[in-house]
């Protein structure tokens, strides 16, 4: 049996699915709303007995890798491990193509690109004044040492250059920096900059821990407000809730708080004791982007999880 196979064999779709979206039994299978369309009406299928996917509103279908593949947006080989680790299956490693080896390639450096970006933004906030006033400025917000570092808050300096000049020095190519979404090419050809200056930084992992973006929050009259890193070959806007890969939860005064991605704002919701820190974006959509098709997917396997509640009525807000 091929290492596919094997995988396959051991995966439940419904159950892999389920983790995406709500879905309910209706005779042999099982239907929901299609994470790859706008719907109000269920036209979106699991099959159980035969393993496959099918939505009769945009045709889109196929098996369990098929699916990850389109919802999380990876390679075929990244969602084989994926599903693997689901399933608690082993991958021998063996060679691929070129293609997917070179893909493979670039994501690893851009999850790399990130990793570093992550850990200079948060060295920022108590590295350089700007820095320790961006951090003064949170904790004015309310955000405790504790809750900066377990968010992994930082800051951009102003420095239009301070990113850039670090990742260049550690090998990283100006191309590939671009692709990482975290420089910008200079319109007159000279030396590309930092995309995020001057901003308060949130990182935003995939599910697996590993940072892909970042939201950020200016600090002064910059403009936009918010704004967030654009779409990567690992970053699909839509597809990521901030914070969900991590189970902790922090005490705040008696609550508890965890986090929601959409991009860089923080909003305080509290039901029961739980206090939820949650961003959402500004800089490329609406405020309630929420409820985008892609989000609104996302929600269910939030809300079902026993870890983490529901997310409730909004008792306080406070925009940081």
């Amino acid at each position: 049996m091929s290492q596919v196979d094997e995988v396959r064999a051991a995966a439940d779709i419904v159950r892999i699915v389920g983790d995406y979206v709500k879905l309910r039994k209706a005779g042999a299978n099982w239907i929901g709303l299609c994470p790859f369309h706008q719907e109000k009406t269920p036209s979106f299928k699991v099959h159980g007995v035969n393993q496959f996917f099918y939505c009769f509103g945009c045709s889109v279908g196929g098996d369990v890798f098929k699916f990850v593949m389109l919802i999380d947006n990876l390679t075929f080989p990244e969602a084989l491990r994926q599903v693997a680790e689901k399933v608690g299956v082993t991958i021998r490693e063996a060679g691929g193509s070129e293609a997917s080896d070179a893909n493979a390639r670039l994501r690893a450096a851009l999850y790399k690109i990130h990793e570093v970006a992550e850990k200079f933004f948060a060295s920022q906030l108590g590295a350089t004044a700007e820095g320790r006033a961006a951090r003064g400025y949170l904790e004015d917000r309310g955000l405790t040492g504790e809750v900066i570092a377990r968010f992994h808050l930082g800051y951009a300096p102003s420095d239009g250059q301070a990113l850039a000049r670090l990742l260049r020095s550690g090998g990283f190519e100006s191309d590939l920096l671009e692709r990482s979404g975290l420089v910008v090419p200079d319109p007159e050809g000279k030396r590309p900059y930092d995309r995020f200056r001057r901003r308060v930084m949130f990182p935003i992992a995939n599910e697996r821990g590993k940072v892909v973006a970042f939201g950020g929050r200016a600090l002064g009259e910059d403009m936009p407000k918010y704004m967030n890193s654009p779409e990567t070959p690992i970053y699909t806007k839509g597809r990521v809730l901030y914070h969900y890969d991590s189970q902790a939860r922090l005490r705040d005064p008696g609550r508890r708080v965890h986090g929601l991605h959409h991009g860089g704002r923080l909003r305080l919701r509290k039901r029961r004791g739980f206090l939820w820190h949650e961003p959402y974006q500004r800089a490329n959509a609406p405020p309630r982007t929420l409820h985008a098709p892609s989000r609104g997917q996302l929600r269910p396997r939030l809300c079902r999880s026993r870890r983490h509640g529901t997310l409730a009525r909004l008792v306080t807000r406070r925009g940081i």
